[in-house]
């Protein structure tokens, strides 16, 4: 039987981390030597949420191992907050489409004369559409 002595409130034994990293940084979130600087702060078996800058995936990782310089995590959900438009490199050719930081979030610019056409848009797909609305209202 369970003594109840063992019996404990999830925040006593783990703690529950979140992270925003640049999209570019999903590859690394399984490398120890990627959280190294953080190694001082987990304990085996606390949980860090990972969201993307840009909103493009959020993850949560399982810490199994913490040394001195190094943190192995094993990920327990990856979610995919965006899925790509079919065509949409030939949507997007003489645009660039980035995301340029929490307050002006996607951006557009056109290629040719480097102007932002528009920014705030919350999702690429959102940046994609305005570029699509763009292409539209220059043909009519």
């Amino acid at each position: 039987m369970l003594h109840q002595n063992k019996f404990k409130l999830a925040e006593v034994l783990r703690n529950v981390w979140a992270v925003k990293v640049p999209a570019t940084d999903r590859a690394l979130l399984d490398k120890p030597e990627y959280w190294a600087g953080v190694a001082r702060t987990v304990r085996k078996f606390d949980t860090i949420e990972v969201q993307a800058e840009d909103g493009s995936f959020w993850a949560q990782l399982l810490v199994t191992f913490v040394g001195a310089s190094a943190v192995r995590v094993e990920p327990l959900r990856l979610v995919e907050t965006e899925t790509r438009i079919e065509g949409e490199e030939e949507i997007i050719e003489g645009f660039q489409v980035k995301h340029n930081g929490d307050v002006k979030q996607w951006v557009v610019v056109r290629l040719e004369d480097r102007k932002q056409l528009a920014s705030g848009l919350t999702t690429r797909n959102a940046a994609i559409a305005f570029i699509m609305n763009h292409k539209q209202e220059l043909a009519a």
